[in-house]
């Protein structure tokens, strides 16, 4: 007798426990995909990133041949 009032108090929480868990992914996901054309909304560029292009030599700066 004891175990049936041990069995409907788990068995119900384990109904709640898989039904809270199910339709935690019907949310349809926001669209993470579209470009942002807004500058607020666009990440700053970092200033300590240096450049990933050599910058141009100034004509006359060659080192002589050897």
């Amino acid at each position: 007798m004891k175990l049936k009032f041990l069995a409907l108090p788990l068995f119900l929480g384990m109904a709640l426990a898989v039904g809270a868990c199910a339709p935690a992914g019907t949310d349809a996901p926001a669209d993470t995909t579209a470009p942002t054309e807004d500058p607020a909304v666009a990440p700053a560029e970092d200033p300590a990133v240096a450049p990933t292009e050599e910058p141009a030599e100034a004509p006359g700066t060659e080192a002589p041949p050897q």
